[in-house]
Protein backbone atom coordinates (compact mmCIF):
# COMPACT_ATOMS: atom_id res chain seq x y z
CA UNK A 1 0.00 0.00 0.00
CA UNK A 2 2.89 2.38 0.70
CA UNK A 3 3.97 2.18 -2.96
CA UNK A 4 0.56 3.14 -4.35
CA UNK A 5 0.17 6.76 -5.41
CA UNK A 6 -3.08 8.10 -6.82
CA UNK A 7 -5.27 11.11 -6.11
CA UNK A 8 -8.19 8.84 -5.22
CA UNK A 9 -6.33 6.41 -2.95
CA UNK A 10 -5.90 6.99 0.78
CA UNK A 11 -2.22 7.35 1.64
CA UNK A 12 -0.56 5.27 4.32
CA UNK A 13 1.81 7.49 6.31
CA UNK A 14 3.16 4.93 8.77
CA UNK A 15 2.58 1.48 10.24
CA UNK A 16 3.74 0.04 13.54
CA UNK A 17 3.04 -2.82 15.93
CA UNK A 18 2.07 -2.13 19.54
CA UNK A 19 1.30 -4.92 22.01
CA UNK A 20 0.88 -7.38 19.21
CA UNK A 21 -1.52 -5.20 17.22
CA UNK A 22 -0.87 -3.57 13.86
CA UNK A 23 -1.61 0.17 13.76
CA UNK A 24 -1.86 2.21 10.57
CA UNK A 25 -1.49 5.99 10.29
CA UNK A 26 -3.61 7.07 7.34
CA UNK A 27 -4.25 10.31 5.52
CA UNK A 28 -6.79 12.44 7.42
CA UNK A 29 -10.32 12.60 6.04
CA UNK A 30 -12.31 15.05 8.13
CA UNK A 31 -15.74 14.11 6.77
CA UNK A 32 -15.32 10.42 7.53
CA UNK A 33 -16.56 7.75 5.17
CA UNK A 34 -19.43 7.88 2.72
CA UNK A 35 -21.19 5.38 4.99
CA UNK A 36 -20.90 7.90 7.83
CA UNK A 37 -22.39 10.61 5.63
CA UNK A 38 -25.27 8.36 4.64
CA UNK A 39 -25.97 7.36 8.21
CA UNK A 40 -25.73 10.83 9.73
CA UNK A 41 -26.88 13.19 6.99
CA UNK A 42 -28.51 11.30 4.11
CA UNK A 43 -30.21 8.09 5.28
CA UNK A 44 -32.32 8.01 2.11
CA UNK A 45 -29.26 8.40 -0.10
CA UNK A 46 -27.30 11.16 -1.74
CA UNK A 47 -28.71 12.98 -4.71
CA UNK A 48 -27.95 11.26 -8.00
CA UNK A 49 -25.43 13.91 -9.04
CA UNK A 50 -23.45 13.66 -5.78
CA UNK A 51 -23.60 9.87 -5.82
CA UNK A 52 -22.22 9.75 -9.35
CA UNK A 53 -19.40 12.10 -8.38
CA UNK A 54 -18.37 9.65 -5.65
CA UNK A 55 -18.70 6.69 -8.01
CA UNK A 56 -16.48 8.39 -10.58
CA UNK A 57 -13.71 8.97 -8.02
CA UNK A 58 -13.97 5.36 -6.85
CA UNK A 59 -13.86 4.19 -10.46
CA UNK A 60 -10.69 6.20 -11.09
CA UNK A 61 -9.08 4.53 -8.10
CA UNK A 62 -10.11 1.10 -9.40
CA UNK A 63 -8.76 1.91 -12.86
CA UNK A 64 -5.38 2.67 -11.32
CA UNK A 65 -5.35 -0.48 -9.17
CA UNK A 66 -6.42 -2.70 -12.04
CA UNK A 67 -3.67 -1.26 -14.25
CA UNK A 68 -1.23 -2.68 -11.68
CA UNK A 69 -3.01 -6.07 -11.64
CA UNK A 70 -4.37 -5.35 -8.17
CA UNK A 71 -7.94 -5.88 -7.04
CA UNK A 72 -9.49 -4.23 -4.00
CA UNK A 73 -12.24 -6.73 -3.05
CA UNK A 74 -13.66 -4.52 -0.32
CA UNK A 75 -15.36 -1.63 -2.12
CA UNK A 76 -18.43 -0.16 -0.40
CA UNK A 77 -19.46 3.23 0.97
CA UNK A 78 -17.60 2.56 4.21
CA UNK A 79 -14.33 2.21 2.25
CA UNK A 80 -14.69 5.60 0.56
CA UNK A 81 -13.30 8.43 2.68
CA UNK A 82 -14.01 12.13 2.19
CA UNK A 83 -11.75 15.01 3.20
CA UNK A 84 -12.63 18.61 4.04
CA UNK A 85 -12.46 19.60 0.37
CA UNK A 86 -14.94 16.83 -0.60
CA UNK A 87 -12.24 14.75 -2.26
CA UNK A 88 -13.05 11.04 -2.23
CA UNK A 89 -10.39 8.40 -1.67
CA UNK A 90 -10.57 4.62 -1.57
CA UNK A 91 -9.24 3.00 1.60
CA UNK A 92 -9.52 -0.35 3.43
CA UNK A 93 -7.01 -2.52 1.60
CA UNK A 94 -7.30 -5.42 4.03
CA UNK A 95 -8.82 -7.68 1.37
CA UNK A 96 -6.76 -6.46 -1.58
CA UNK A 97 -4.87 -9.01 -3.63
CA UNK A 98 -2.65 -9.37 -6.66
CA UNK A 99 -3.83 -11.09 -9.82
CA UNK A 100 -1.85 -14.09 -11.07
CA UNK A 101 -1.75 -15.98 -14.34
CA UNK A 102 -4.62 -18.49 -14.42
CA UNK A 103 -5.29 -20.01 -17.83
CA UNK A 104 -6.09 -17.33 -20.38
CA UNK A 105 -7.03 -14.66 -17.85
CA UNK A 106 -5.40 -13.09 -14.87
CA UNK A 107 -7.34 -14.15 -11.80
CA UNK A 108 -7.01 -14.25 -8.04
CA UNK A 109 -6.59 -17.94 -7.27
CA UNK A 110 -8.16 -18.08 -3.83
CA UNK A 111 -11.64 -16.90 -2.99
CA UNK A 112 -12.97 -15.01 -0.02
CA UNK A 113 -16.36 -14.50 1.56
CA UNK A 114 -16.95 -12.32 4.60
CA UNK A 115 -20.39 -12.12 6.19
CA UNK A 116 -20.13 -8.36 6.68
CA UNK A 117 -19.19 -7.89 3.03
CA UNK A 118 -21.81 -10.18 1.48
CA UNK A 119 -24.09 -7.40 0.16
CA UNK A 120 -21.33 -6.19 -2.17
CA UNK A 121 -19.94 -9.56 -3.28
CA UNK A 122 -20.21 -10.69 -6.89
CA UNK A 123 -21.68 -14.06 -7.91
CA UNK A 124 -18.28 -15.57 -8.64
CA UNK A 125 -16.97 -14.67 -5.20
CA UNK A 126 -20.00 -16.26 -3.59
CA UNK A 127 -19.67 -19.41 -5.70
CA UNK A 128 -16.04 -19.90 -4.58
CA UNK A 129 -15.16 -22.09 -7.54
CA UNK A 130 -12.91 -20.64 -10.24
CA UNK A 131 -11.33 -17.67 -8.49
CA UNK A 132 -12.02 -14.10 -9.56
CA UNK A 133 -10.58 -11.08 -11.32
CA UNK A 134 -11.03 -7.31 -11.48
CA UNK A 135 -14.68 -7.84 -12.34
CA UNK A 136 -15.44 -8.30 -8.64
CA UNK A 137 -14.58 -4.65 -8.06
CA UNK A 138 -16.81 -3.55 -10.93
CA UNK A 139 -19.74 -5.48 -9.44
CA UNK A 140 -19.05 -3.94 -6.02
CA UNK A 141 -18.95 -0.49 -7.62
CA UNK A 142 -22.43 -1.05 -9.02
CA UNK A 143 -23.74 -2.15 -5.63
CA UNK A 144 -22.03 0.85 -4.02
CA UNK A 145 -23.70 3.15 -6.55
CA UNK A 146 -27.09 1.80 -5.44
CA UNK A 147 -26.02 2.20 -1.81
CA UNK A 148 -25.05 5.84 -2.36
CA UNK A 149 -28.25 6.64 -4.25
CA UNK A 150 -30.68 4.86 -1.92
CA UNK A 151 -28.92 4.88 1.45
CA UNK A 152 -28.28 1.14 1.65
CA UNK A 153 -27.15 -1.76 -0.55
CA UNK A 154 -29.68 -4.14 -2.11
CA UNK A 155 -31.15 -6.70 0.33
CA UNK A 156 -29.89 -4.72 3.33
CA UNK A 157 -30.94 -6.27 6.62
CA UNK A 158 -31.54 -9.73 5.20
CA UNK A 159 -29.55 -12.72 6.56
CA UNK A 160 -26.26 -13.33 4.69
CA UNK A 161 -27.35 -16.74 3.40
CA UNK A 162 -30.55 -15.31 1.94
CA UNK A 163 -28.58 -12.51 0.29
CA UNK A 164 -26.20 -15.05 -1.24
CA UNK A 165 -29.11 -17.00 -2.73
CA UNK A 166 -30.65 -13.83 -4.13
CA UNK A 167 -27.38 -12.83 -5.81
CA UNK A 168 -26.69 -16.30 -7.19
CA UNK A 169 -30.21 -17.22 -8.31
CA UNK A 170 -31.96 -13.90 -8.93
CA UNK A 171 -31.58 -11.12 -11.44
CA UNK A 172 -28.97 -8.40 -10.83
CA UNK A 173 -30.36 -5.55 -8.71
CA UNK A 174 -31.34 -2.23 -10.20
CA UNK A 175 -32.25 1.13 -8.76
CA UNK A 176 -35.87 2.24 -8.77
CA UNK A 177 -36.48 5.54 -10.56
CA UNK A 178 -32.92 5.72 -11.90
CA UNK A 179 -32.21 8.05 -14.79
CA UNK A 180 -31.23 6.53 -18.12
CA UNK A 181 -27.48 7.16 -17.69
CA UNK A 182 -27.49 5.71 -14.16
CA UNK A 183 -29.44 2.64 -15.28
CA UNK A 184 -26.91 2.12 -18.08
CA UNK A 185 -24.04 2.42 -15.60
CA UNK A 186 -25.59 -0.15 -13.28
CA UNK A 187 -26.26 -2.52 -16.16
CA UNK A 188 -22.61 -2.27 -17.20
CA UNK A 189 -21.48 -3.15 -13.66
CA UNK A 190 -24.03 -5.70 -12.53
CA UNK A 191 -23.75 -8.53 -15.05
CA UNK A 192 -23.89 -12.05 -13.62
CA UNK A 193 -21.02 -13.17 -15.88
CA UNK A 194 -17.82 -11.30 -15.12
CA UNK A 195 -16.85 -11.37 -18.81
CA UNK A 196 -19.95 -9.29 -19.61
CA UNK A 197 -19.07 -6.48 -17.19
CA UNK A 198 -17.37 -3.32 -18.36
CA UNK A 199 -13.88 -2.52 -17.16
CA UNK A 200 -13.25 0.46 -14.89
CA UNK A 201 -11.83 2.36 -17.86
CA UNK A 202 -14.92 1.62 -19.94
CA UNK A 203 -17.19 2.78 -17.12
CA UNK A 204 -15.41 6.12 -17.03
CA UNK A 205 -16.40 6.64 -20.67
CA UNK A 206 -20.12 6.17 -20.01
CA UNK A 207 -22.24 9.37 -20.05
CA UNK A 208 -23.19 9.00 -16.37
CA UNK A 209 -19.55 9.61 -15.42
CA UNK A 210 -17.88 11.25 -18.42
CA UNK A 211 -20.45 14.06 -18.73
CA UNK A 212 -20.41 14.92 -15.03
CA UNK A 213 -18.71 18.21 -14.08
CA UNK A 214 -15.50 17.74 -12.12
CA UNK A 215 -16.86 19.44 -9.01
CA UNK A 216 -20.25 17.77 -8.85
CA UNK A 217 -20.38 17.05 -5.11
Amino acid sequence: MTSLRHANLCELHAAFVSRGELWLVLQLHEAGSCADILRLSAPSGLGERAALAVVREACRALSYLHSLDLIHRGLKAAALLVDAAARVRLSDFGLAGALVEFGERRRKRETFVGAGQVYWLSPEMLEQTAGHDAGVDVWALGITAIELCSGEPPHAGEPPMKVMLRVLQGEPPQLARASGPVAALLSACLCKRTADRSSANELLELPALSELPERAC
